[in-house]
């Protein structure tokens, strides 16, 4: 099938003109990034085409992928889409094959709130909204999505893994106030949880050489940042944990 190469200039356009129209918000912008992070964690998503009554006839397939108002795709119908190094793979009803089947193409960018779908490109924002370049709003994401800032908000257990540190630094002994992470140490795994009192971390200590467990509250975990003893990180939606001097650090985990 021909695949439907998108004009970025023109969805760079469109997407300023819902701006300006109020369909982007502030908040919404910011909340792409979250859809960003967990289509980019690979976990499978929906695209759901429940507006598109209104705007095209999508009963009887044309029979030509470049003038059916959505190519093989059908108005009305949800795909499954997964999104693995690069390529986004989507399953579906085909109007052209009249079954379900299954395509990835790799013509859009995610990082630039693009999904593609057999090779057609559509943008969606912060709130899940999808749009077509040439049909606008036409559906919805959807999906029992795991979240890292949910779990965290809802007082759950979590793990950080510092096993990212051996290539940045050598924490194999505490160094005092000049030490890498404080107190911390990399390569170990701490348990933590959030509550309104603020993040309890606990785990090995390299100033008292024992494990302890101290509180903070000095981060928010809906700005996608937590506290280690004072000590803040960034993580994302994958699960990384990002330090502000070195970067890529470690991993969230479940907590058992």
């Amino acid at each position: 099938m021909k695949a439907k190469y998108v004009n970025t200039k023109l969805f760079n356009f469109f997407i300023t003109l819902c701006i300006l129209f109020g369909v982007l918000t502030n908040k919404t912008l910011a909340d792409s990034l979250h859809w960003i992070d967990t289509i980019k964690s690979g976990q499978e998503f929906k695209v759901i085409f429940n507006k598109t009554s209104d705007k095209f006839d999508d009963s009887n397939y044309t029979g030509n992928t470049n003038t059916d108002p959505m190519g093989s795709l059908k108005g009305g119908e949800t795909y499954s889409v997964k999104y693995i190094d690069g390529s986004y793979t989507c399953t579906g009803y085909n109007q052209g094959w009249r079954r379900v089947g299954s395509m990835t193409y790799s013509n859009a960018k995610v990082e630039n709130s693009h999904i593609s779908m057999w090779g057609r490109i559509y943008v969606f924002d912060g709130v899940g909204n999808v749009y077509d370049s040439q049909y606008g709003l036409v559906g919805e994401l959807g999906g029992n999505f795991f979240s890292w800032k949910e779990l965290i908000l809802s007082h759950k257990k979590f793990l950080v893994k510092f096993d990212n540190t051996s290539d940045k630094f050598d924490d194999s002994r505490y160094s005092g106030a000049n030490d890498p992470m404080g107190t911390l140490k990399g390569g170990e795994t701490y348990s933590v949880i959030y509550t309104s009192m603020g993040f309890t971390c606990t785990g090995f200590n390299q100033g008292t050489g024992s494990v302890g467990t101290w509180t903070y509250s000095n981060a928010n975990p809906s700005e996608m940042k937590i506290s280690l003893w004072g000590r803040v990180y960034e993580f994302t939606e994958s699960g990384d944990v990002l330090d502000i001097q070195y970067g890529h650090v470690g991993h969230l985990c479940k907590a058992k």
